[in-house]
């Protein structure tokens, strides 16, 4: 027999706390207030715990804040931390703004309190917990852990600053100001997009497998640009966390006027609780009150669980009627009529600020054509000046051009046309194929389809108006000749002449306006009428490629978790343990990656591997040596690239002051000096992105060297792309689930560890056998005799080889300091303009119009090889030597 587990004093306690908050949920459900000494009494050891768990609850523990100490008598210091001032404190802890004397940064210190529990009891899981939570997230929308640590038995964590403040304080200050709810729409439309980018960050946190909640005002930071930031994941439920669960099964956590009716009766759980509390942030920001607020937080609670779900118009008739029903149907007392995740929540927020149809409810033609003319107003006030122009003239006269119908048909085949175009223009963002954007693509989908319902009656007036054009004799065919889409009154010919004296007065087209505003009548009416057919037939041609697109994207995206995530579970099972158990992972602890399989180690760097499926096949391993055999169907192979302090960038000389560098006699001024940063680890692909791969997706090659070009001997599309802007680069990799590489990110694995003016080695004559540059081949086979070459190296290729042809460096990159110039994320600015981002290093200041390029190409001279050499090169241009290599961020 099994004994019994024996339970310590901080699991009885944290029992006990589950009881009364059970208690008191139960009581508060019914209507009933009791003071705080009947709820002492059936927990005799812990009155100290009830007594904090119930002033929480009850909102005294705020009423009357008094300063509290350092958590340390008279502390200045924590760990490695200054403290300057407090900036907030909670029943577990108090958080510091704190100097981190080593790197020169603030940070927000989270301390927890001595006071508050033993370091061995839930206090302690929390804030561990939250450590672990954050750790596995890298969204700008949730707020990075630094580092967790304990000094003089006081357990913190250091995280970013975010200097904004916070929702909570937001809505305190408008209601102090007496300035009443958001009315106009500029302050309506700061509240959506606040709330969409905190959807977004939400959602990322449930994609890694993290629940938050608790979420509430307090819990969203504002930084600088407006992002809304989330803290405090000290109540997250975390799948495969390592930290223990520190609530029982029926316990009820977060701040209850927050909390989903669900979450209040106890019953299971998942991520629509967050989107429910995440509405209530969105109706209280919108209504300056929560839904169910009273003056009795026991009137609230039994609101929450049995009231009607409250209508936000009724505090603030500001609010339309779209975003009414999105703010409802997230506050939805049944988690099934919810938004199924917050990704979905975000994308009807998104469709609220494009004045596009909801999701949340199905869309009548009358709807549909109301939210089309409040994107177009212009048009619509044009069609609409049309209609009443035709329906007056059919009042007036029998010398009218056209009936109401046909004046209806003319204004349904302009929103048509404008609808093919805007879903053309949505189409573009249904990328990447995830399965979180399912729900979009079926939305496209299902208004296409709508669309195309109408096609058959387009096709048979188009007909009908063929047929009436040859049946009409020359001698009455109209003056009007074809006007093109846009074509203004000045370049429009007169219309026919001889008009009744009593044509209505709007007839006249002033100079200026379009084609689509001009009256068509007799000749000028099927010229009109035939024109936009033909449009709109032609958009729907485009629209049937698409189709076919997002189609093939759905069914990716509904069997992508499939694919990467159950079917190789074996796979990442080991490669997570080898990852853990790996010196350069620094114990690392990576979840399963959507979209990523596992290839295991490169037999000579000892990283790891991962097969991109959305680019390709993936590649096997040759059992004979363990390399990947790479073909043309191939896609990316991505090195997890370990993290850490790296020293990047040159000096010329070595520093006087003592500083960690990289010495090279050659670095030039703009290239200097050395400095330092701590890099996450992420994702590099091995080799250059692929002609193939880019055909592949793109359904074009721009390379310039390509099969079948001239002067070349290029017989595969294992070639590296090129003839790629960055702006080409950065929107083709982000439908991939890709990014390119921050520069630092570039040089760290460039440099793999190591120190010198080349990664092989201090003399230049180290690059043979590892990069294709401008060599003796290059020099007798070309034209342009202005190029530097280098008379002692001759690798054999005029142009660019195929990726991986040259051997790696010491983590098993191909062809970074030749072959092809490689895009970088980085604007151009020097080192000392612009401070490197946290994680990953990236760059942006003032001259965002350039982008860094990093490394060699085949028409390079040794200088563009070195480890630290860049160069800046305007984001739109391309040329034959500029490709790209993919990056990835781990989630």
């Amino acid at each position: 027999m099994h004994e019994p587990p024996t339970l310590t004093p901080d699991a009885l306690e944290e029992r006990a706390a589950v009881a009364f908050l059970e208690s008191f949920v139960a009581d508060a459900l019914t209507g009933v207030t009791r003071p705080l000494a009947h709820y002492l009494a059936p927990f005799a050891p812990f009155e100290q715990r009830i007594v904090r768990e119930w002033l929480h609850l009850t909102g005294a523990a705020t009423a009357t804040p008094t300063a509290a100490p350092p958590p340390t008598p008279d502390a200045e210091h924590i760990g490695p931390y200054r403290l300057l001032a407090e900036l907030g404190r909670g029943g577990q802890g108090i958080v510091y703004l704190a100097d981190d004397t080593r790197l020169a940064r603030q940070v927000a210190l989270k301390v927890l309190a001595r006071d508050v529990a033993a370091l061995s009891g839930p206090s302690l899981l929390r804030l561990q917990r939250e450590a672990e939570a954050v750790a596995r997230l890298d969204h700008p929308g949730i707020a990075t852990i630094y580092e967790t640590g304990r000094s003089d038995g006081v357990a913190w964590i250091a995280m970013r600053h975010v200097p904004g403040g916070s929702v909570q304080q937001r809505i305190a200050r408008r209601v102090a100001d007496g300035l009443g709810p958001p009315q106009r729409p500029a302050e309506i439309t700061a509240v959506v997009r606040l709330v969409e980018r905190a959807a977004r960050a939400l959602a990322a946190a449930h994609l890694a497998g993290i629940q938050h909640r608790d979420i509430k005002p307090a819990n969203l930071l504002l930084a600088d640009d407006g992002q809304p930031v989330l803290v405090d994941f000290g109540l997250a439920a975390v799948e495969r966390g390592s930290t223990p669960t520190i609530t029982l099964p029926g316990a009820v956590f977060g701040t209850l006027v927050y909390a989903a009716p669900e979450r209040l009766a106890g019953a299971e759980t998942d991520v629509r609780a967050d989107v429910y509390s995440l509405g209530v942030v969105l109706f209280e920001l919108l209504a300056l009150r929560r839904p169910f607020a009273a003056d009795v937080m026991t009137h609230e609670l039994k609101e929450i669980a049995e009231g009607a779900t409250p209508d936000v118009r009724r505090w603030n008739p500001a609010v339309s009627s779209d975003l009414a029903v999105v703010v409802a149907t997230a506050l939805a007392r049944e988690p099934s009529d919810r938004y199924a995740s917050a990704a979905a929540f975000a994308d009807d927020l998104a469709r609220v600020l494009a004045n596009e149809t909801i999701a949340a409810r199905p869309a009548s033609a009358a709807l549909r054509l109301r939210r089309w003319t409040q994107r177009n107003p212009a048009l619509a006030r044009s069609l609409a000046a049309l209609a009443l122009v035709l329906v007056a003239g059919l009042a007036a006269t029998t010398w009218a051009w056209r009936s109401a119908a046909r004046a209806l048909a003319d204004v349904r085949r302009l929103a048509d046309l404008k609808q093919a175009r805007e879903l053309i223009e949505r189409a573009a963002e249904l990328w990447p194929a995830r399965p979180e954007r399912l729900l979009a693509m079926r939305a496209w989908h299902d208004e296409l389809e709508v669309l195309r319902a109408r096609l058959p009656a387009h096709r048979r007036r188009q007909a009908e108006l063929a047929l009436a054009g040859r049946q009409r004799s020359p001698a009455s065919a109209p003056a009007l000749q074809r006007m093109e889409p846009g074509a203004t009154a000045e370049r429009w010919p007169a219309g026919r002449q001889g008009s009744p004296a009593n044509a209505p007065p709007l007839q006249r087209m002033e100079p200026g306006s379009t084609a689509e505003s001009w009256p068509a009548g007799d000749g000028q009416a099927t010229a009109w009428e035939s024109e936009q057919l033909s449009v709109l037939l032609a958009e729907h041609t485009r629209l049937d490629a698409l189709r076919t697109g997002v189609e093939q994207r759905m069914a990716t995206a509904a069997d992508l978790e499939r694919r990467t995530l159950a079917e190789p579970r074996a796979a990442w099972d080991a490669a997570v343990a080898r990852i853990a158990a790996h010196p350069l992972y620094g114990g690392l602890h990576l979840t399963p990656q959507l979209g990523l399989v596992p290839l295991g180690p490169d037999p000579a760097s000892g990283l790891e591997e991962f097969g991109h499926v959305l680019s390709g096949t993936l590649p096997r391993r040759n059992p004979a040596n363990g390399a990947l055999e790479l073909d043309d169907d191939s896609g990316l192979v991505l090195v997890l690239v370990p993290g850490g302090r790296s020293v990047l960038g040159a000096d010329a000389t070595l520093p006087g002051d003592g500083r960690p560098a990289n010495l090279d006699p050659e670095t030039p001024p703009e290239q200097s000096p050395s400095y330092v940063v701590d890099l996450a680890p992420y994702f590099l692909s091995r080799c250059e992105m692929t002609q193939a791969q880019w055909l592949r997706h793109t359904g074009d090659n721009p390379s310039t060297y390509r099969v079948g070009a001239h002067l070349t001997k290029i017989d595969s599309l294992l070639h590296p792309v090129e003839l790629v802007s960055w702006n080409d680069c950065d929107r083709v990799l982000r439908e991939l689930d890709l990014c390119i590489p921050s520069e630092a990110q570039w040089e760290h694995a460039y440099r793999a560890g190591t120190h010198a003016p080349y990664p092989y080695g201090t003399d230049a004559h180290s690059l043979a056998g590892h990069e294709n540059l401008a060599d003796v081949t290059a020099r007798e086979r070309g034209t342009n005799h202005r190029l530097r070459f280098i008379d002692w190296l001759d690798d054999g290729w005029f142009v660019h080889a195929p990726v991986g042809s040259f051997a790696a460096n010491a983590w098993g990159f191909h062809d970074m300091g030749g072959n092809v110039k490689e895009w970088c994320d980085d604007s151009w600015e020097d080192y000392g303009a612009a401070a490197p981002r946290a994680g990953d290093g990236r760059r942006r200041g003032q001259f965002d119009q350039y982008r860094i390029v990093r490394g060699g190409s085949f028409s390079s001279y040794i200088d563009d090889a070195r480890a630290a050499a860049r160069a800046g090169v305007e984001r739109g241009a391309s040329g034959p030597e500029a490709g790209v290599r993919p990056a990835r961020r781990i989630e």
